[in-house]
């Protein structure tokens, strides 16, 4: 289960989440910067940690279109992927950042 708070601090439970990056609060989300999204061929993922992230890249259905390891920046290349949302997974340790992007 997971506690969430929504912006008019109203709390609840959930056994599934899907977060926008930009409104958790978490050590993760102020140590990476993922831009631009919306994406047109490239995203970036920077780090201001010098840790090593997992990274997956997936599309609505879970499948794992790009996966791999970064440390500092990344580009990942998306020329070949259609428009439409896609998650951006990142992990360092045990904690788990999931993003929202879209391609245009």
């Amino acid at each position: 289960m997971v506690l969430v708070t929504d912006s008019l601090d109203c709390k609840g439970q959930s056994s599934s989440l899907i977060v926008n990056g930009l409104k958790i609060n978490s050590n993760l989300n102020r140590e990476l910067n993922i831009y631009p999204n919306p994406f047109i061929n490239d995203l970036r993922l920077i780090s201001t940690s010098s840790d090593s992230y997992n990274y997956q890249l997936t599309d609505v259905k879970g499948r794992i279109l790009r996966s791999g390891i970064f440390q500092n920046q990344k580009a990942i290349n998306t020329a070949d992927l259609s428009h439409g949302m896609y998650f951006l997974r990142l992990t360092k340790n045990q904690e788990t950042i999931v993003y929202k992007i879209l391609k245009q």
